[in-house]
């Protein structure tokens, strides 16, 4: 009897020992869960800083020259797809106004002055917004940014999802023909539409 009652105290004290210890383990996997979780948090934070102009930069003077370009390492492919779209605008705008201005003696100075004019003062006004004025950079880093954090979907997803569409628009295409062609059948039999089965049978192909 003395034996079963050690027997079952040390049955205890094992199953104790062994409770305590995933106990011990499932805080310490907390913990470190816990650890990445306010790691990740710092990082984003200082990612988000670390794009943030610092308090009054942007309304800060410019002490710099004209050619030097604020952040020039950050929103590159957003600065250079706007330069490009502008570009394309600026050189649309000129050869309008090239080819639409009247063409006498004395306005030649005229039509050629003014695309000129056009192109120097758009390039000069870019280069101001997308080089110099801190807003609008800042503005152009952000969305670099966030457009870094989108997943695109790759060829194969693409495809697929079109291959879907297609099917479902040829399906309820197919569906909508048979079904409206029943109801026009249905009701010209039964006299509601006055349909002769001259017109059904050109709907069905016939002669």
């Amino acid at each position: 009897m003395a034996n079963r009652n050690d027997n079952s105290a040390v049955t205890a004290a094992g199953d104790s020992g062994s409770a305590l210890r995933d106990a011990r383990a499932a805080a310490r996997r907390a913990a470190q869960k816990a650890e990445s979780m306010a790691d990740e948090d710092r990082d984003d934070r200082d990612e988000k800083e670390s794009s943030r102009p610092a308090s009054g930069a942007a309304r800060a003077p410019r002490t710099g020259g004209f050619f030097d370009i604020y952040r020039p390492q950050q929103g590159r492919s957003v600065r250079m797809g706007t330069a490009g779209v502008a570009g394309l605008l600026l050189v649309w705008g000129a050869a309008f106004f090239y080819n639409h201005l009247p063409t006498p003696d004395f306005s030649a100075a005229l039509r050629y002055g003014l695309p000129t004019l056009i192109l120097v003062a758009g390039g000069l006004a870019a280069y101001h917004f997308l080089a110099r004025d801190a807003r609008v950079i800042d503005f152009m880093i952000a969305t670099e940014g966030e457009m870094k954090k989108v997943h695109w979907s790759s060829r194969k997803e693409v495809i697929g999802s079109t291959k879907v569409v297609i099917f479902v628009l040829v399906f309820l295409s197919v569906a909508m023909f048979v079904i409206d062609f029943l109801l026009l059948v249905f009701f010209s039999e039964i006299g509601v539409l006055r349909i002769g089965q001259d017109a059904i049978s050109a709907l069905m192909g016939g002669s």
